[in-house]
């Protein structure tokens, strides 16, 4: 079985407050696009009723072993469903950038529960295979179904959103940078000078109707001080017309829309000439209805 585990944007992101079991409690519009990882899967029977998980990845920086969320997935799924006696062998294909603020460790991690449910005919629905997401990170959730929702809680409070198609052109500076990191400083810098941060908009991006002047990231300011390109890119992606443009998750990847693929490619074109990437590329956003 060969399914696409896609990334996520962020037009939204506000950071309400942290919680006592250390994530935080958001509100975010999340989308997701085009591009995306493949991922294929194989299972065997085994005659010793043990159970063996063999993940192998086109990009040797991601972990194989129990690091990995995918074989976190397996290993709760077979504990949630009593499954024995099984080898599941998954190949990922990589094309998500690592530690981008795109969600690609997640969206496999979704894709992974998503496809044993259906090769080992379990047959959970999606409400419990999202709380079986939940336990494997705030944003495996929202893959389970993906397309366009608002996020709430730690992001496992999910509602759909209807919004129109457009181009997304991404960009990931060639600095790194961890989320965990990120939200540590954010609540650090919110306490001293909340005078830095955008206020909550999503709200007022579901309200709206031209949602464009909504598009935000409360941890921006955070990710912009520790990597200055993140800002040079959205200044510069602003400049070459862009509808909106902003960072995704914790970062460092920027975002900006276009409503044609003529006015994403153009811009492409320029931003390559100014500005050194580690990854960029034109995308659609994915919908489910």
């Amino acid at each position: 079985m060969t399914v696409k585990a896609y990334a996520k944007i962020n037009l939204t992101l506000d950071v309400l407050s942290k919680r006592a079991d250390g994530y935080h409690d958001i509100a975010s519009v999340m989308q997701t696009v085009s591009l995306h990882d493949t991922l294929s899967f194989d299972i065997e029977n085994r005659v010793d009723g043990e159970n063996e998980i063999i993940i192998k990845s086109s990009d040797k920086t991601v972990p194989t072993d129990e690091k990995n969320l995918c074989h976190r997935a397996c290993s709760l799924f077979f504990e949630e469903f009593g499954i024995s006696g099984k080898t599941v062998i998954i190949n990922i294909e990589k094309n998500i950038p690592v530690a981008a603020g795109l969600g690609g460790g997640s969206s496999d991690c979704a894709e992974t529960l998503k496809a044993l449910n259906k090769m080992l005919g379990t047959n959970a629905d999606t409400e419990t295979l999202k709380k079986l997401a939940v336990k494997l990170g705030a944003d495996v959730p929202f893959f389970i179904e993906g397309g366009c929702m608002k996020a709430e809680g730690i992001g496992d409070v999910l509602t759909p959103v209807k919004v129109s198609e457009h181009f997304i052109l991404l960009a990931k500076p060639t600095d790194a940078l961890l989320s965990g990191a990120i939200y540590k400083d954010f609540d650090e810098l919110f306490e001293e000078s909340p005078e830095l941060f955008p206020k909550p908009t999503t709200e007022d991006f579901l309200a709206a109707s031209n949602r464009f002047p909504f598009i935000s990231n409360m941890l921006a300011p955070v990710s912009e001080k520790k990597a200055s390109s993140i800002t040079l890119l959205k200044k510069e992606l602003s400049s070459l017309g862009a509808d909106a443009c902003e960072m995704t998750g914790s970062g460092p990847t920027v975002f900006a829309v276009f409503e044609t693929e003529a006015s994403a490619k153009e811009a492409l074109e320029k931003l390559k000439n100014r500005i050194v990437t580690s990854f960029c590329g034109i995308y659609k956003t994915v919908n489910n209805f």
